[in-house]
């Protein structure tokens, strides 16, 4: 049981390391892109860019907040989780194309041209929430995994430890001697239940 908490507290170990040098190349990459100015300071000059009363950003950020809430209201339903998430991989690989593209017409649905040549705006608005989602559903199947892996051990524990009281009880029924069939039994009977378990 240890060994199986040790594990877990490994991977979440590693996540977490995994996780805080992703941020460090995204503060890197956010400076080399922006030309330098602090994240805080970028996220504020984004926000003030943005014109958030246009319908189309407003939808954008209402099908994110959907998507967020069907992973979260499903989480028991692994196909849900698996449609979101496979669903989310296009839209995040062809975010570059979908810049461009929205770039060429925007006048059709926009005010001005969010869609600069770096893809910032569709990183943030389109990209970096459909991420998240799809963070959200890993890790939650990292824990759903660890909790089962918990359980599976406890069962392996609980069923090692009948098959001993079994042994046991028989061994005693037996009389203790070793000339009964559950006193020969006892010896190779570990084998035996290794084998019965495979």
């Amino acid at each position: 049981m240890e060994d199986v908490l040790q594990q877990v507290g490994d991977v979440r170990e590693q996540v977490a390391g995994a996780i805080d040098v992703v941020l460090a190349d995204l503060q890197q990459k956010w400076k080399e892109l922006s030309g330098g100015p602090s994240v805080t300071q970028g996220i504020k000059q984004f926000v003030a860019a943005v014109d958030w009363s246009e319908r189309w950003i407003q939808g954008l950020l209402a099908f994110h907040f959907f998507l967020l809430l069907v992973v979260i209201l499903f989480r028991r339903l692994p196909y849900v989780h698996a449609t979101v998430f496979f669903g989310c991989m296009p839209l995040v690989y062809f975010a570059e194309r979908l810049n461009r593209l929205a770039g060429q017409h925007w006048r059709s649905f926009a005010r001005q041209n969010y869609f600069d040549p770096q893809g910032i705006f569709a990183s943030a608005l389109l990209s970096a929430p459909l991420l998240l989602i799809m963070l959200v559903i890993l890790f939650h199947y990292l824990f759903s995994t660890s909790l089962l892996l918990i359980r599976m051990k406890r069962k392996e524990l609980e069923y090692k430890a009948r098959q001993a009281a079994r042994r046991a009880r028989a061994y005693q029924s037996s009389g203790g001697s070793s000339g009964g069939a559950a006193g020969r039994q006892s010896p190779g009977g570990e084998a035996g239940d290794a084998k019965k378990e495979r």
